[in-house]
């Protein structure tokens, strides 16, 4: 925006342009002294480019984490899902080798800290208590804490809380003391769909239920997903697993564990809405986006009303009514729109809403199928097909 004012004037840094040497620029725009870090917290703040030159080095060192005394360097925590992990050694560092397998095991979508002897960890057949240590809890802090620091932008250095997407689309949410006094808890989850087929979702293996989401992929329907964590990504991959193999996909944040063709992976980026516009000019048959929860709803709805067929997108959720209400608040919020125009924008893009629910066994089901409808201000979910009800009723 900068660049383009000062060329307004006839050259570059021009006196009327905000680029000029003493324009001080609005946060986020070139020249602009400030910079939103994305951390979430009680402590997020702005830092500027004095800022980054202070902590550069406590974001790459142990010590950078809140709450942790000087520590020597040590070697970058190794990215999710890498090929090998480097092991952490040294009397003030610790060593958090375990962990550092865990992050470099491929077939890991999920690993949950819950204490310093408390860690679950998701394969793809759901979450399940790891056997022995994950090593050294200021070592293992540590190396969480480079990790989330390989985000962009990265967290702020003082703020112990962590909510943060990494360029490969790992989302690592974590707390660190103060806010964890008993210690670090953490989530680090990959996008990646699992492999599952839609009748796997189905209870009872329903044939009436299977032939809805089949013509439903097979005729481009624009479906919303919504359930918990887990049940979603075991949704997408089993919705996704039912696009023929000759048509063209674009996914955002949901992976496939392996590659297939005409499918292009794009990875979560800070600007979600302008990652959907281009990930729509590539106009592809179906457009996956593995995770919604912020500004980019709005764009997302103008994408579909825009003509885009075979959306499929995930917003996490309660009930079908529920998530719709809370798309229609973050579309308001997002376009500036009234609360009547962005029931209306919901109510088009999505043809239908899927509810799945994730058990403690593993299992995953298809609860409720739904149909968006604007009423006023509001929007109600007329239920199409309920699959499963309580004790087992179908």
């Amino acid at each position: 925006r900068a660049l383009a004012d000062s060329f307004e004037d006839g050259f570059p840094g021009g006196s009327g342009g905000s680029g000029g040497s003493g324009g001080s620029g609005a946060p986020g725009e070139m020249g602009g002294n400030d910079e939103d870090t994305g951390s979430v917290g009680l402590f997020a703040h702005s830092r500027n480019g004095e800022d980054d030159l202070d902590s550069a080095g406590r974001r790459v060192a142990g010590a950078g984490r809140p709450g942790a005394a000087a520590a020597p360097l040590a070697p970058a925590a190794p990215a999710f899902g890498a090929a090998s992990a480097p092991v952490l050694t040294g009397v003030d560092v610790g060593n958090a080798s375990a962990f550092e397998a865990l992050l470099a095991d491929p077939t890991v979508t999920q690993i949950l800290i819950t204490a310093p002897d408390a860690v679950l960890v998701d394969r793809g057949s759901g979450l399940a208590l790891h056997p022995s240590s994950l090593g050294d809890p200021n070592a293992v802090a540590d190396a969480l804490w480079r990790l989330a620091n390989t985000a962009f932008p990265p967290p702020a250095p003082d703020n112990p809380v962590v909510d943060v997407r990494l360029p490969d689309g790992t989302r690592v949410s974590a707390a660190f003391p103060p806010a964890a006094p008993a210690g670090v808890v953490a989530s680090i989850r990959r996008p990646v769909l699992a492999e599952r087929t839609i009748a796997d979702l189905i209870p009872g293996g329903s044939k009436d239920a299977l032939t809805l989401f089949e013509s439903a992929i097979a005729s481009r329907r624009n479906l919303l997903v919504t359930g918990d964590g887990t049940a979603l990504s075991h949704a997408l991959g089993a919705l996704s697993g039912a696009i023929s193999a000759d048509r063209r996909v674009v996914a955002i944040g949901a992976a496939l564990p392996r590659a297939r063709g005409g499918w292009m992976d794009l990875a979560p980026t800070a600007d979600m809405s302008g990652l959907l516009r281009v990930a729509a000019t590539l106009r592809p048959d179906h457009l996956l986006v593995g995770e919604v929860i912020g500004p980019e709803v709005g764009e997302l709805l103008l994408v579909a009303a825009r003509g885009q067929e075979g959306l499929v997108a995930a917003l996490a959720g309660r009930s079908p009514s529920d998530t719709l209400g809370r798309l229609v608040a973050l579309a308001s919020i997002g376009l500036g729109a009234s609360a009547t125009a962005a029931a209306s924008l919901v109510a088009g893009a999505f043809d239908l809403v899927v509810q799945v629910v994730s058990a403690s066994d593993g299992s995953v089901r298809i609860v409720e199928v739904a149909e968006p409808r604007a009423d006023g201000a509001g929007i109600v979910a007329d239920v199409v097909l309920a699959c499963y009800g309580d004790a087992g009723r179908r």
